[in-house]
């Protein structure tokens, strides 16, 4: 692993994000995008996102709205745009300008031609693969994926001067998938935090769901989809509420319509629709109260490369219930900031787990302050900022020295 010492120079540097999507609906690589582009001044860099409008309705207006007063945004109208005329020129000459240029996500057209122009214009680059290289996603369209590694990823991942992980687990599951990466690194990522108070926050949820005041909270949070498998957690409440009679689970997110009714239909069937609220994609304060009135967050997901939600649960000081395919399970586990879900179990671990830290406050609370002692330590932005800043660094004073070698 590549562990460089921090190099400060007066010049502010200048990093390029190049990414196929930054709008948000495509989950957690835009945000990670975002947050670096923003951290990134306080540790002497510049930083320019280059993207598309992909999933934006407006045309990518909001988007730039967005990034007003946080960091530079340059969007093609698609990737292809960057092979040819005006979107080729604007390529070459942010990649010019740039002292390294990042790559968020794989399979991406937009990436691999970014890769051939920084190869051509010998600026060093480097690839975030945001949980891609994990064998549940390798799995998935694994023929088409397989032959564009063989085709295309394969030169993009060779000529890179390294490979950014968010956690050793994630690193060690794409060696164990692709074989040797270059240079490979570990940056954990962060989770915002909300302005309130706990207590405040408190009282903003009890006042938008009094119905719920004096209900024991469990929550899961994220997008409504099988591989984050909602259905398991909600199979689970048949077990807690046959304890915890005052028990509720809040399902905060939003999926496919068939598929978010059909977890409506399961906990309908399975007479647990008076403690089970479906309250939709939650975002900013709504968002944060609803963590912070909850007791248990769960999350039985079937892969997660990091799981942000996961860490603004331990901002929050609620215990999280999570399997090993998310690729911080070791370190919450370690820390005691929550307890592992057994893959043969899933329904009897959450369940059990879940009631007893219900019926427990003591416990419950305790585990809850070793939560948020991991979060602050571990998973706040600034920390991630000034670690990719010293990746960098070592990145640039790799490729120097390489330059001088070669001419020498």
């Amino acid at each position: 692993m590549l562990n460089g010492a921090e190099h400060r120079e007066t010049r502010m540097r200048r990093v390029l994000h190049v990414s196929p999507y930054i709008h948000p609906a495509a989950g957690g690589p835009p945000v990670v995008v975002e947050r670096w582009a923003e951290f990134a001044g306080a540790h002497g860099w510049h930083a320019r996102v280059l993207s598309t409008p992909a999933m934006s309705p407006d045309g990518g207006g909001s988007l730039f709205a967005n990034a007003e007063g946080r960091y530079e945004l340059s969007l093609l109208s698609s990737p292809f745009d960057a092979l040819w005329g005006a979107g080729r020129a604007n390529l070459n000459c942010l990649v010019q300008q740039a002292d390294i240029v990042h790559l968020h996500t794989m399979w991406s057209t937009l990436n691999a031609i970014a890769a051939s122009v920084c190869r051509r214009l010998d600026k060093p680059y480097v690839i975030s693969p945001h949980g891609m290289l994990d064998p549940y996603s390798l799995g998935i369209k694994s023929l088409k994926k397989r032959v564009y590694l063989k085709m295309v990823e394969s030169c993009t991942i060779r000529g890179a001067a390294g490979v950014l992980f968010t956690a050793d687990e994630e690193r060690d599951l794409a060696v164990s998938q692709i074989g040797h990466v270059p240079h490979p690194g570990v940056v954990g990522l962060g989770a915002d935090m909300p302005k309130a108070s706990d207590e405040m926050l408190q009282v903003r949820f009890q006042s938008t769901h009094p119905e719920l005041a004096d209900k024991k909270l469990i929550v899961f949070l994220g997008r409504l989809h099988p591989k984050k498998r909602p259905d398991v957690v909600i199979r689970a409440m048949r077990g807690v509420r046959a304890k915890i009679p005052d028990v509720a689970l809040l399902v905060v997110g939003d999926g496919q319509r068939d598929y978010v009714d059909g977890l409506k239909q399961l906990s309908e069937s399975l007479g647990l629709r008076e403690c089970v609220y479906f309250l939709g994609l939650l975002t900013g304060e709504e968002k944060w109260a609803v963590l912070a009135s909850s007791r248990v967050f769960a999350l039985p997901s079937l892969q997660e490369n990091f799981a942000i939600a996961v860490a603004e649960a331990l901002q929050l000081r609620v215990p999280v219930l999570i399997t090993d395919k998310i690729n911080i399970w070791r370190e919450i586990v370690e820390a005691d900031a929550g307890m592992l879900l057994r893959e043969a179990f899933l329904e009897d671990d959450l369940a059990n787990h879940a009631v007893a830290l219900l019926s427990d406050p003591h416990n419950c609370s305790d585990m809850g302050r070793k939560a948020r002692a991991l979060a602050f330590r571990a998973y706040t932005w600034p920390a991630s900022a000034q670690k990719l800043s010293v990746y960098y660094d070592a990145i640039l004073e790799m490729h120097r020295a390489a330059r001088l070698e070669r001419i020498g």
